[in-house]
């Protein structure tokens, strides 16, 4: 199955990619999964080493510029109130820290912060007494508030500060360089800390649903349950993963009945997967692939 020509001229995009962006691995040749585009070709392709699948070209720097310039550009996560409500339950079910001790937040790629204030609220109405406090890091950076502020990721890199809970929700599968991002994240992760993603997994559904298209160009990556399974080893990572499941469903049956329908029916078989190896006490490549999305929180210790 193939994409239509020229969501992105040639004039917008990179030479090949030989390496790979998340592991750096560039000894071994990365395997198409599928065209993104027929003119000028662009390939989803597979590394046989930390299994992520990457376009193996991307859009320039003006190109995501432009694509992502918040004057014409809104993310789900911001106009939906309610995803991320869902998105912060989600998390906070699994967030285990000392309930007296204060709470240190970054939010990476979270654009208006509503992720990271959804997350706060949640974490205080589950017993929380800490202080929680939140950094979002963006390119496009807002008013700061009592409990939130705002830096661009130039300022975050070179900054010292350690943080009890990493969110990169939404936001790898956008980035040229995602490994890079992936590294930064982890170097300000604090002792025991925990590390959120959320990212897309699109291509099986792709590869076998007619009329099925993945977000190119906006998503430069798929981030699957083989990537997440071996993160820890792929970045040299102490911790063990707390959560590996399908994503939240983005949508709602008031907004878009068909599709979030559609979403739920989908991922149910890797829910039902999920269950069963949860009681089973343990974990493996999953059989279920066609869920449209994966998220993950690892504990980093």
């Amino acid at each position: 199955m193939t994409r239509p020509a020229a969501a992105v001229p040639e004039e917008a995009l990179s030479s090949r990619i030989e390496t790979c962006p998340v592991c750096r691995d560039h000894a071994t040749a990365r395997r198409p999964i599928l065209r993104l585009q027929n003119d000028p070709v662009v390939e989803l392709v597979e590394c046989s080493s930390c299994s992520v699948r990457s376009a193996d070209r991307v859009p320039t720097a003006e190109f995501l510029a432009a694509l992502y310039d918040p004057a014409h550009y809104r993310s789900k996560l911001v106009s939906g109130a309610g995803l991320s409500e869902r998105c912060a339950r989600s998390i906070a079910r699994e967030a285990r820290f000392d309930p007296d001790r204060p709470l240190s937040i970054v939010d990476y790629g979270g654009s208006d912060g509503s992720l990271s204030r959804a997350l706060r609220r949640e974490i205080l109405a589950r017993g929380h007494r800490g202080d929680v406090r939140s950094t979002v890091v963006d390119l496009y950076p807002r008013d700061d508030s009592p409990h939130q502020r705002f830096v661009d990721p130039e300022r975050f890199v070179k900054s010292g500060e350690r943080y009890e809970l990493l969110l990169a929700s939404a936001v790898l599968e956008h980035l040229t360089d995602p490994g890079t991002t992936i590294r930064a994240l982890l170097d300000h992760a604090a002792p025991d800390s925990l590390f959120y993603a959320r990212t897309p997994w699109d291509s099986p559904l792709q590869r076998l649903v007619p009329g099925y298209r993945v977000n190119w160009p906006n998503h430069l990556h798929d981030m699957g349950p083989a990537f997440w399974a071996g993160f820890m080893k792929t970045f040299g990572v102490a911790g063990e993963i707390v959560a590996s499941r399908p994503s939240i469903v983005e949508t709602t049956f008031r907004d878009a009945p068909g599709r979030t329908l559609f979403a739920h029916l989908a991922k149910a078989p890797a829910r039902l997967e999920d269950l069963v190896l949860r009681k089973r006490g343990r974990d493996r490549a999953r059989f279920w692939q066609l869920v449209g999305g994966w998220e993950v929180l690892i504990r980093i210790r």
